[in-house]
């Protein structure tokens, strides 16, 4: 017997144990047993000449559920990850508690869930069979007992371990040991089938009832969407069952370290000086000399993320577009619904995107708060190269509270989706580069709300042969509200990425001629400065 995996019992001896605690007529008990390890363990007896082995016997085998302790977890701070638990006898009523590694034991009662890491309270997901009944049949195999699924199991053999439940049989024995304990996946002729070492002669072999039947894959259960906000390593705690006390939390899952990913330097240019309205935005980024984009990737994601909707916020997709997109269902035709340009300095441009996709993840109140661009494998982001993205959004004017210390906006590169899903290449958080205020209001300078501005010309399409742009605009005030001197007027030139303009412009004024009192008089216009400024610097 192993002392540091079961406590309160030893045996300094094949036949020299401890004897029990209480003996009354009706048995004996042995007091304050605790196993420390999850596993099968084989419960042998022994009621007299202990200290011969003929006088003892197998009792039975006992599954202690529980993790295995030995996980090493690392994820990055900011990211939603998944914690994959592995052991014996898991399954959806499992929880997990997060503590500091410097706080105490798993299973003491003053533990406190750590404030660094939130842990989902919903149940893990776990690989099984949800229909409740998809065992089709139990037959003989050579090197065991073969399930027969109706439906394709995932499972990996000499890897995964099943429970199973529900099969019947005309041998009690045989239903005990089928139900009794998990076992493990020796062998998988098909996707719906795999054996089990439980073996029987051919010709002996029971009769078993399948009809519902089912199996679930009881070595491993998956703790979805914890989110870690600061760097540290904390300790994983175990429960079989949902609970408030931290005495249930008893077995070490292992430890996870929270790292802080590497940053690069990201800015957000809007457009729009006005708080509280839709306009575009440019992100700029510029990656640093990171050798893990010259490898070998797989696919990879960018993720923009708006942390604080109340400041910054997306615009959203276009009308008509789905609450949600997934990552799973991203695709081209979704990067037009959420982009309007994407620029790169790399000469060989932006990486074309595999697929983009929206989500309101982590969201309290299911807003949209994270878009993202999917790129194929050998296709995405390059070190030391300068990116912009041009996309809706809306800024706010901060009102009772200074501008967040993660930024109002963060993008993460991340790593191969499939061999990395969490890991992060770069971070990088970003502010408004532009203070935004709030609009004119009551009898301050304001465009007319239908024809403020008004593009002349006899075509919609300019010809710039001659390397000039000569562009006539007509404004118009609100009604009662003048354009005074002193008044700004910005005009962006569209694409925002494609322009080269000079850095001096020329503006003259017409005067627009107005009926007064039956004669035309024309309205007073003097020349206006013209200054050429960059949205991005």
């Amino acid at each position: 017997q192993d002392l540091k995996s079961v406590t309160g019992h030893f045996c300094l001896e094949t036949t020299d144990c401890k004897p029990p605690t209480v003996s009354t007529p009706d048995g004996h008990t042995w007091s304050n047993v605790r196993v420390h390890s999850a596993g099968m363990y084989a419960v042998c007896y022994c009621d007299r000449q202990c200290q011969s082995q003929a006088f003892w016997s197998f009792l039975k085998w006992q599954l202690v559920a529980g993790p295995s302790s030995s996980h090493n977890w690392e994820f990055y701070r900011g990211v939603q990850f998944d914690l994959k638990v592995s052991g014996w006898g898991l399954n959806r009523s499992n929880r997990l508690l997060v503590i500091e590694e410097s706080s105490g034991r798993c299973g003491d009662a003053d533990l406190a869930a750590s404030d660094a890491v939130s842990v989902p309270s919903s149940e893990p997901d776990q690989l099984s069979d949800v229909t409740g009944f998809g065992i089709q049949s139990v037959a003989y195999a050579y090197d065991g007992l073969q399930v027969n699924c109706l439906f394709p199991h995932r499972l990996t053999a000499e890897q995964d371990t099943v429970s199973i439940a529900g099969v019947s049989s005309s041998c009690s024995y045989c239903e005990d040991v089928l139900a009794a304990r998990p076992h493990k996946v020796i062998r998988v002729p098909s996707g719906t089938q795999f054996v089990i070492p439980i073996s029987y002669h051919e010709q002996d072999f029971p009769s078993f009832d399948s009809y519902g039947g089912t199996w679930v894959r009881s070595s491993e259960v998956n703790f979805q969407n914890l989110l870690a906000s600061f760097p540290g390593t904390y300790r994983v705690c175990w429960s079989s069952h949902p609970s408030a006390s931290a005495i249930d939390f008893s077995a070490t899952a292992g430890t996870v370290s929270i790292l802080e990913p590497p940053i690069f330097d990201a800015k957000v240019f809007p457009t729009a000086v006005q708080s509280g309205v839709v306009a575009p935005i440019v992100i700029a980024f510029t990656t640093r000399s990171r050798p893990r984009y010259s490898e070998d990737l797989g696919e990879t994601q960018l993720r923009i993320r708006f942390p604080h909707l109340d400041l910054l916020a997306p615009a959203g997709p276009v009308s008509g577009s789905p609450a949600e997109v997934p990552r799973s269902g991203a695709k081209q035709n979704t990067c037009g619904r959420i982009v309007r340009e994407l620029w790169s300095s790399d000469p060989d441009g932006f990486p074309m995107p595999k697929g983009c996709f929206y989500t309101s993840e982590g969201s309290s109140d299911a807003a949209l708060n994270e878009y993202g661009i999917l790129f194929s494998a050998r296709n995405g982001l390059k070190m030391a190269t300068s990116y912009q993205i041009v996309l809706d959004a809306v800024a706010m004017t901060p009102t009772s509270r200074d501008a967040p210390t993660d930024g109002l906006l963060q993008l993460w590169s991340m790593d191969d989706v499939l061999l990395k899903p969490f890991g992060v290449i770069e971070y990088g958080p970003a502010w408004l580069h532009r203070e935004v205020v709030p609009g004119a209001s009551g009898i301050q300078p304001k465009l007319h709300d239908v024809d403020g501005v008004v593009v002349m010309g006899d075509s919609e399409v300019l010809d710039l042969g001659s390397g000039k742009a000569d562009i006539q605009l007509q404004l118009r005030a609100a009604i009662s509200i003048m354009i005074v001197q002193g008044s700004k007027l910005h005009i962006f030139l569209w694409p925002l990425t494609q322009w080269h303009v000079a850095d001096s412009c020329t503006v003259a004024c017409t005067a627009h001629m107005n009926s007064v009192g039956g004669r035309l008089e024309a309205t007073a216009c003097e020349s206006p400065l013209c200054t050429t400024d960059y949205v991005v610097v």
